[in-house]
């Protein structure tokens, strides 16, 4: 009775102690104990024995593997810009990283998380010959996709931002806040709203109070001293990564995220590996490095290897 009394004080009082087993916890039931787990499992089983048919230009059918079939054991996820590669200069690292990448094992999922919308995540990912990601987590958190060989959008995601968000009526209140301005249509997505600013201008009281009772629905994410997205509240990058951990039973405590900017903020929360590129803007000067956020001394691609390597992360 001793032990088990220390135990759960430990368990009560000690909060990263009680996020990992929460987590363990979530994931496990989520994996063993749910109509989900069952029918991934038994598609699991069909597909290690006939591989998944993917149709090809000649129209021959072929094989097509993934690395989001079998036991998923880790995953390394990343922004795009500022982080895997600085626009206008040359990118330290990044071929590197990208044979690293190419090479990685089976059970090693490759994500990308970025303020751009899927076509411009892809429009990158053609430019620079970046691998082709397992997961796009795209618009600042607010969509997933899957590679299955094309683009699958998850549903699920869309259906839990959906719940309490109003987009035409935060539109409509924020339309008299005199130093916001939209940024083009095509940055305009069901579950984003985005803004221009500057940061002096910045005001989270106008916010709120413009807002009034659907600020408690929203999420607001400011990046680089110039951009505002307004989501929904569960909406953003960090709570994407956690809400693919649980759906796919990749361990939070086996995950890499690197980042640059205000945007990348929530993906260095709980037992996540967080690596800040030495490049990194404005919002995030006032973290400090301990356990499971490591900052870089070197910018974008070599920042992000140098964080693996800090990590012992092997490809």
């Amino acid at each position: 009775p001793r032990e088990i009394k220390t135990a759960l004080v430990k368990i009560l009082t000690d909060q990263d102690q009680w996020k990992q087993y929460s987590n363990n916890g979530i994931i496990n039931v989520q994996k063993n104990f749910s109509w989900e787990s069952h029918v991934e499992r038994y598609l699991q089983l069909v597909n290690d024995n006939i591989g998944l048919l993917e149709q090809d230009k000649t129209g021959h059918r072929k094989l097509h593997s993934s690395h989001l079939s079998g036991e998923l054991k880790r995953m390394i996820v990343t922004d795009i810009d500022g982080t895997l590669i600085l626009p206008e200069k040359q990118n330290p690292g990044l071929e590197e990283l990208i044979n690293s990448l190419k090479q990685r094992k089976k059970g090693t999922v490759f994500a990308v998380a970025s303020g751009r919308h899927s076509d411009l995540v892809q429009d990158a990912i053609k430019k620079y010959q970046f691998p082709q990601p397992d997961i796009i987590i795209s618009s600042v958190g607010s969509e997933i996709f899957y590679r299955c060989p094309d683009l699958l959008e998850d549903k699920a995601w869309a259906n839990f931002l959906r719940k309490h968000w109003k987009r035409a009526a935060i539109v409509q209140q924020l339309e008299n806040v005199s130093w916001l301005r939209p940024q083009e249509e095509e940055a305009q997505k069901e579950f984003k709203i985005s803004y221009y600013y500057e940061e002096k201008d910045y005001s989270e009281d106008e916010l709120r109070q413009s807002l009034s009772k659907n600020w408690h629905q929203i999420n607001a994410i400011k990046s680089h001293g110039t951009f505002l997205d307004i989501l929904p509240k569960k909406a953003s990058k960090g709570h994407a990564l956690i809400f693919l951990c649980h759906k796919w039973a990749i361990p939070i405590d086996q995950v890499v995220a690197a980042g640059d900017s205000g945007n990348d903020l929530d993906m260095f929360r709980g037992s996540v590996k967080g690596i800040i590129v030495g490049n990194y803007s404005a919002e995030l000067k006032n973290l400090k490095p301990k356990n499971n956020i490591y900052i870089a001394t070197q910018e974008a691609a070599a920042g992000i290897l140098e964080g693996l390597e800090h990590y012992g992360f092997k490809f």
